[in-house]
Order: C-alpha cells, then structure tokens, then sequence
C-alpha cells in the first residue's frame, strides 16, 4: 500500500521571491526525502495550528534569513511529491528584509522569467506564471 493512501495532504507553503524581472529558484539537495535533486521554489510545511502567513513567515526566515514585508497569496496547488502529497499555497513576496541566504537546498540561483521552463514542476511552473501576471500588472 502505497504511503500517500488514505492520507490527508500535507499543508505546504511556497515563496516565489521576485526582484528585477527574476524569482529565486532551489535545487534539492539529492539526500532529501521530497523531490530530490529537483529545481524547485523555495517552501515548507505548515506546523499544527499555523497560520499560512505565519508558516511563510517562519520558513522565508529559516530557509533564507529573510523576513517577508510585501506579500499576496498567489493559489494553492495540489502536487504528488516523491514522499507525500502536498496542498502547496503560493505567494508571491515582492518585498523583504535581510539578505537572501539560503541554508537548507543545496544551490540557490535567480532565473529571469523566460527561464521559467527550467523549474522542474509543473505546479511551480503553473504558479510562477501567474506570478509573473501579478507583478507586471
């Protein structure tokens, strides 16, 4: 029997940082137990009686020393990661404080937004380009 049978999806959170025409992209790092190796936007979980914002809040801080200070809630996707299945709420976080430094993926790296093709996962891909719709309007 499959792991992901029966169970609820796992609450998730994904930042589509944006600056200067380009978002912040991860790559996995292959000991991960969730997509390993994948070229992915940044996320976590959401911890039991989190808010969404406070989930966003916490993880731009523990995976990148940020702080989010302009953010909107951007959708949410369902997407079968290689461990769980996972309702994934993206925002869209046009603003912080700190610098960007990641410390949990094993690479971090900028892309322009015609690079979008080079991010691994169809939901993150369906979300970045709605991203990208936000922001330029």
């Amino acid at each position: 029997m499959s792991p992901m049978r029966g169970s609820a999806p796992a609450s998730c959170v994904g930042f589509i940082l944006v600056k200067d025409g380009a978002f912040l992209t991860e790559k996995r790092r292959m000991d991960d137990d969730t997509d390993p190796g994948m070229v992915e936007i940044p996320g976590g979980h959401v911890e039991d009686l989190e808010s969404l914002d406070d989930a966003l809040v916490r993880e731009c801080l523990e995976e990148l020393g940020i702080v989010p200070t302009e953010y909107k809630h951007l959708c949410r996707k369902l997407h079968k990661a290689t461990s769980e299945m996972q309702n994934i709420d993206y925002y869209v976080v046009t603003g912080w404080s700190g610098s960007v430094v990641g410390t949990e993926a094993e690479s971090y790296k900028w892309l322009m937004f015609k690079q979008i093709g080079e991010l691994d996962l169809p939901v993150d891909r369906d979300a970045v380009a709605l991203a990208i719709k936000t922001v330029s309007e």
